[in-house]
């Protein structure tokens, strides 16, 4: 059994040369078997116990004579060897190969315990061609004249979108199994971070009914004290620089050449009312950048998951004239799995353009009414902060998601190299051996095994030949005639003789004649 397990654990279930045979139903076949071979023993050495139950020279003692029964009934199945457990509560030899004859009736159940039956997802080539992961090496999507330049149309719907939508998707791609891997994907995106600076505020009451809000080296908001008139509520301006002060890696310096620009926030969040702005506001300071990005992307089971595993930000200018020289990346690391000499990064116009366009865009004020519950922004971005100014951090991610969308999907790099080919999976059925199922069988043909042993060294050390379950031979053994007498009475009744003489303590002698006889022990039980 465990020879053909071994033999097909992991396998497909292919490999399985025969088609009308199982392999469960070969398991069940050797299982009936390996049972029928270990219980011929064990029925065998029950029979030889009772012989050895009445001639063990070492033991003078006189045993009861339907002990003997009891010993040929455990021979022959689990009924017979319930009575043998009950009648000797486990301090007998013989106690065991009872418990064996009882514990075999499960070799069959746990045997067919062995083989299952499981799904693996498996390379495989035949199921069509699979869909490059959305990636670019390098950004240049601003038009513009002279100094003045702006991103193109897809870019800045990519930054409205990420200031005002609820969610943001990613990127699709082709897997025609459903179940597809990539190696990991490269790409320039966009990464950005915002700090909360609520406790750097300071409160001003300029005059009884007028309160002003000033963040350090940030915006200004200058509003009414306690009134629910129509006020200034929030206001969005340019960045402290605080989100740039940072010990963190993957976050670059405020004048690196990648940083596309900052902005802080100061005001009531839209989640409350317009009363009490004195003691309700909140404030955040916020920045972005160009960075190189390395994606685990996946397909399981139709479900598409794209995240972002590390980010760097190293990047340096290469300057070869005016307005037209380049920002990359440098000293990459090797986890990023990028292409030899591939150059990875952004034309200098482009962060030009956008930090341009960030600068004059990304400005305005949101002002309220708590009475009429009006709400009233100058700029569609003022107004995508001021909704999400209790959630900063994953307002920033939709914004950074959105944006580097943008640049994936409209910069790609195809994969015209093993380097970041995806994988796609099929599914195939194998074998599983849960081989914690066969310790039971193990375990009975060790005990098995044990107990014969056992029998056999007490016929060897003891009186009786291995008569086993001789048939012929108890007519040849003899017993005093008062207790014949006795078991005459009981002949025509079920169990009588039994009932007559089955107390009486006797021991199994040899005779001069070269027979054996039963002695009787002049004291019976009562």
């Amino acid at each position: 059994m465990a020879g053909v397990l071994g033999r097909f654990d992991g396998q497909p279930t292919s490999t399985w040369p025969n088609t009308v045979l199982t392999l469960n139903g070969l398991i069940a076949i050797l299982a009936t078997l390996c049972r029928a071979s270990f219980m011929l023993p064990v029925a065998a050495a029950l029979s030889q116990a009772k012989w050895n139950r009445f001639t063990d020279p070492r033991d003078q003692k006189y045993h009861r004579l339907d002990d003997f029964q009891l010993f040929d009934d455990a021979s022959r199945g689990p009924w017979g060897s319930v009575h043998l457990l009950w009648r000797f509560r486990l301090v007998h030899i013989g106690c065991l190969g009872a418990l064996l004859t009882i514990l075999s009736l499960a070799f069959g159940a746990f045997s067919q315990q062995l083989v299952d039956i499981r799904i693996e997802a498996v390379p495989t080539t035949s199921q069509g061609q699979i869909g490059d992961v959305a990636r670019s090496r390098w950004v240049d999507a601003v038009v513009g004249i002279s100094n003045s330049w702006t991103p193109v149309s897809a870019t800045k719907l990519a930054i409205y979108d990420g200031f005002l939508a609820r969610s943001i998707g990613i990127p699709q791609v082709t897997c025609p199994t459903g179940n597809c891997t990539w190696p990991v994907i490269p790409t320039v995106g966009v990464c950005g971070s915002c700090v909360d600076l609520t406790e750097d505020i300071s409160y001003d009451r300029l005059t009884s009914s007028l309160c002003r809000l000033t963040l350090l080296d940030g915006p200004r908001l200058q509003a009414y004290c306690d009134s629910e008139d129509f006020m200034p509520v929030f206001t969005l301006g340019p960045g402290t620089g605080r989100v740039f002060d940072t010990s963190d890696p993957r976050i670059p310096s405020r004048d690196a050449p990648n940083t596309i620009g900052e902005f802080s926030a100061l005001g009531l969040p839209g989640s409350k009312t317009p009363g009490n702005i004195m003691t309700e506001s909140r404030a955040a300071d916020c920045g972005l950048w160009y960075c190189l990005q390395a994606r685990n992307v996946s397909v399981q089971l139709g479900e598409l998951s794209d995240v972002i595993v590390d980010t760097w930000s190293k990047a340096i200018t290469i300057e070869s004239a005016p307005f037209t020289g380049n920002v990359t990346f440098t000293d990459i690391p090797p986890n990023f799995n990028t292409e030899p000499e591939a150059v990875y990064g952004m034309a200098a116009m482009q962060m030009f353009g956008m930090r341009q366009y960030l600068n004059k865009t990304v400005i305005g004020n949101v002002s309220a009414d708590a009475l009429l519950g009006v709400v009233a922004s100058t700029t569609d971005y003022a107004e995508g902060i001021h909704a999400n100014l209790d959630e900063m951090d994953d307002w920033i991610a939709r914004l950074t998601r959105s944006m580097t969308n943008n640049v994936r999907e409209n910069n790609v790099v195809p994969s015209d190299q093993d380097l970041h080919r995806g994988t796609i999976f099929g599914n195939e059925t194998v074998f599983t051996i849960r081989w914690g199922w066969i310790a039971y069988p193990a375990v009975l043909v060790f005990l098995s095994t044990l107990y014969l042993i056992v029998e056999v060294v007490r016929t060897a050390y003891g009186g009786a030949a291995p008569w086993k379950s001789d048939a012929l031979l108890p007519i040849c053994i003899g017993i005093d005639e008062e207790a014949k007498q006795r078991a005459i009475v009981g002949v025509y009744e079920p169990d009588g003789t039994k009932e007559e003489i089955g107390k009486s303590r006797v021991r199994l002698l040899n005779l001069d004649s070269g027979l054996m006889s039963f002695e009787v022990q002049k004291k019976v039980d009562a």
